[in-house]
């Protein structure tokens, strides 16, 4: 099954402007994203879709290709579905993987497991990562979005509320609950046709997108991930990166190899 990554990477971020460009250990946050990307062979295509010229800019120095899009694309699923109608030559794999440009501590492993995920399953026409809660306060941290399956790995509800809740605790089911990763493996046919569906209720209420597409009466299979998901939201977050892929990285290059 062939696959393409699109990398959604854009200036204007409410809580780090700008983000984009960040140095993570002397390297650009979206450099490090896109070549940890590159670098785990799982592609036949790296794009990074963006709607700012100094982003596109920086990556194309490094002989990356970058799509220019819109800036009023509400959401990165919205900028793949751009990328895609206005340049043709996006929608050549049967599968499209979003990657967010500020996860550049994606494992290798995670991205397979997706594409199994869609290999092995054709009732579902998308794939996502979940993996165990941690502490105690994300269970109550509406920024940490829970998930919920069904006995085959099938999203029942993403909320960011405490799910599921237990009677008999008077509480969450920590043990039953899952933090969702926000990477999304879409069969090319359905993300097509997710640009054509409403918005819905749940979709508004929750401001998640993925509930649209349960809404719609689409299924989406999880996969369960144990590696630690480090993103960059805020510019206190990219200390924990660093000191992540200082972890990681064995060798002496600048650029960080795949983490698998």
């Amino acid at each position: 099954m062939a696959a393409i990554a699109l990398i959604p990477a854009r200036w204007g971020s409410s809580r780090f402007p700008g983000k984009m460009l960040a140095p993570i250990a002397g390297r650009s946050l979206i450099l490090r994203t896109v070549e940890n990307v590159l670098d785990m062979d799982l592609f036949q295509g790296v794009c990074v879709l963006t709607d700012d010229v100094r982003i596109a800019q920086h990556v194309m120095e490094s002989g990356i290709q970058v799509r220019m899009t819109s800036a009023s694309c509400p959401t990165g699923t919205d900028r793949l579905i751009e990328a895609c109608l206005r340049y043709p030559e996006l929608l050549s794999a049967d599968v499209i993987v979003n990657v967010q440009g500020d996860e550049p501590c994606i494992r290798k492993r995670t991205l397979s497991q997706l594409l199994e995920c869609l290999e092995e399953d054709p009732s579902s026409v998308m794939a996502t990562p979940i993996t165990r809660l941690g502490p105690l306060e994300e269970v109550y941290d509406p920024s940490v979005v829970k998930c919920v399956v069904d006995a085959t790995g099938h999203a029942l509800y993403f909320s960011r509320a405490p799910i599921p809740f237990s009677t008999a605790a008077r509480g969450c089911l920590k043990e039953r609950a899952f933090k969702h990763v926000g990477v999304y493996a879409y069969r090319r046919e359905f993300l097509l046709r997710y640009g054509t569906l409403r918005r819905t209720p749940l979709q508004e209420m929750e401001d998640l997108e993925q509930l649209k597409v349960i809404e719609h009466g689409y299924r989406i299979r999880t996969t369960v991930v144990e590696d630690p998901c480090l993103g960059v939201n805020t510019p206190e977050d990219i200390r924990g990166v660093e000191q992540f892929i200082c972890n990681q990285n064995t060798s002496s290059s600048p650029a960080v190899s795949a983490l698998v």
